[in-house]
């Protein structure tokens, strides 16, 4: 899986990840370590699209070696 190969090569690379994700795939994301930082609303409206439409902002720290 393409999620497992970044998270390995982020701790390879001792480096923190950031990724947005929706409400279905944060139990996905959480399982690979990531904790939900906040939440981005973005109105759609504007351009004839839903009025809401929410992302959740995660981050994960390297694993220790």
């Amino acid at each position: 899986m393409l999620l497992e190969w970044g998270v390995a090569e982020a701790d390879r690379l001792r480096l923190p990840s950031y990724l947005e994700a929706t409400e279905q795939g944060r139990p996905l994301y959480e399982r690979h370590g990531f904790r939900a930082v906040g939440k981005l609303v973005t109105d759609l409206s504007k351009w004839n699209g839903p009025a809401d439409a929410d992302v959740v902002l995660m981050v994960r720290p390297p694993s220790e070696p």
